[in-house]
């Protein structure tokens, strides 16, 4: 009698977890970012600064959202290679990616590549993604959230 109950309970705890591993939401959290919305992995967890400025973090990995005041994003582009060449004394290489159907400009620092910056346009408007922390995936996760 006690070992069916004993037997029972076992089944129980392990449909349980069994159950919670393959409902767990693996799914993806809506962040605005001024007038537009994101989706982001529901692993990164999100702080919103101001109302276009967001941080993303999960575990050390952390990334911004931040709308710009303009879509000609080439501005901000050249601001911030001129800003790392003059006042840091640094180089920046830019690649250009078409991704999607969006225009998508990348910097790295030249001697520090876990430094990256996107720019891109999205409804009408200019946003940059960047990270301190960057990773091999970097460029994926940011394309995501980018095409979301």
């Amino acid at each position: 009698m006690f070992k069916k109950i004993g037997l029972l309970a076992v089944f129980i705890i392990i449909a349980l977890i069994v159950f919670g591993f393959v409902y767990q939401d693996f799914s993806v959290k809506e962040v605005d970012v001024g007038e537009t919305r994101f989706m982001v992995p529901s692993e990164y967890q999100v702080q919103n600064i101001s109302n276009t400025l967001v941080k993303l973090t999960s575990g050390g990995t952390v990334y911004f959202i931040n709308e710009k005041n303009s879509s000609d994003i080439k501005i901000f582009v050249n601001k911030y290679v001129n800003h790392k060449n003059k006042t840091e004394n640094k180089s920046v290489e830019i690649s250009h990616l078409a991704y999607n159907d969006s225009d998508i400009y990348k910097s790295v620092v030249s001697d520090n590549s876990s430094v990256i910056h996107y720019w891109f346009v999205k409804n009408g408007k200019g946003y940059e993604i960047y990270t301190g922390t960057a990773n091999s995936n970097s460029d994926e996760l940011v394309l995501d959230i980018i095409n979301s």
